[in-house]
């Protein structure tokens, strides 16, 4: 299925290069020259909000924050490199916390906290963005068809999850109780009932019992999320689409979704270059130009994932070292 799935991928990438014009699309990504130096310097940043974000959740305290970044880049690297989204990426990370002493029920806790408080505000940006399309620009039925799901979408999201921390609902261990039962996921799912309450206690003690740890974590998400939308909008003036700040914030929150939307294709390819294709000739601006600004975001992350790469390898290299010894 995953040859499949990237097989059709390609062949959607070859038709939009092929139909917006290749040589085009590699002037423009190749145009860029220096502007590649800043672009991985705001990126660089926003890993290190991200650690930021999940130092602040409290349930990792006591580990230095190069080890929280190195964390985080590994994450990045697992993420990139095997094509699993977030669902291998943030157990990576609770992974890499656990080998610097955090107690198991708290590395996770804090890794999904952190993902989650992030997935909120991006959500909720998300959200207003396609409201605010939807209400500006005249869409083709398909784009606004799928414009009007994702806001239906992101809105049972934000609501489902502020009614489960207000009320206190075990809504992940609800989840997995449900998967359980399954004919085939079911026999997979090892995980100890005892062991999730305790971790979801520890969640909920970050998203309910600390408000000013939600807010704190919140804030420096939000912060994540402008720092993006800032790369967004340096791209777009590095490749001559002159765009004013809110266009990219705009583009930013129309695209937001497409690793989670397209986890089943491998690395999202043509999926991604497709949406930024859409989102871009939605806002008026070159379809050629989505193309290349996704070529652009993996030139950028693929730099980021090679030293997370190294993080996770430097990682594993001290868990041998200490297994040895003992």
């Amino acid at each position: 299925m995953r040859v499949l799935f990237l097989t059709l991928g390609v062949a959607l990438l070859v038709y939009l290069t092929l139909r917006l014009g290749v040589a085009q699309i590699l002037e423009s990504i190749v145009g860029i020259g220096w502007g590649y130096v800043p672009l991985l310097g705001i990126f660089a940043a926003y890993q290190l909000t991200r650690a930021t974000a999940l130092a602040q959740t409290g349930l990792v305290a006591g580990i230095p924050f190069r080890s929280l970044v190195r964390t985080q880049l590994s994450g990045q690297a697992v993420q990139t490199l095997t094509f699993t989204g977030p669902f291998l990426a943030e157990p990576t990370r609770a992974w890499m916390l656990k080998q610097r002493g955090v107690a198991t029920g708290d590395a996770f806790a804090g890794v999904i906290a952190e993902y989650l408080v992030n997935t909120f505000v991006s959500a909720a940006g998300s959200l207003v963005g396609l409201v605010w399309i939807r209400g500006h620009y005249t869409l083709p039925p398909p784009v606004d068809t799928g414009a009007r799901i994702l806001i239906v979408i992101m809105a049972v999201f934000l609501t489902a999850s502020a009614v489960a921390i207000v009320f206190r609902i075990y809504l992940l261990g609800t989840i997995v109780a449900a998967a359980r039962r399954l004919p085939i996921v079911g026999r997979r799912l090892r995980v100890d009932p005892g062991d999730m309450r305790k971790m979801e206690e520890r969640l909920l003690f970050v998203l309910r019992d600390r408000p000013a740890r939600f807010l704190r974590t919140a804030a420096v998400d939000a912060l994540a999320l402008a720092l993006l939308i800032t790369e967004a909008w340096w791209i777009l003036r590095a490749l001559n689409v002159g765009v004013r700040f809110s266009t990219a914030a705009l583009l930013e929150a129309a695209t937001k979704f497409t690793s989670l939307a397209f986890f089943f294709i491998p690395g999202q390819v043509g999926a991604a270059e497709g949406t930024y294709a859409i989102a871009c000739d939605a806002l008026g601006l070159p379809a050629a130009a989505g193309v290349a600004f996704a070529f652009v975001r993996r030139l950028r992350t693929l730099a980021v994932a090679g030293a997370g790469l190294m993080a996770l390898s430097w990682a594993r290299g001290t868990t041998d070292s200490t297994d040895a010894a003992s």
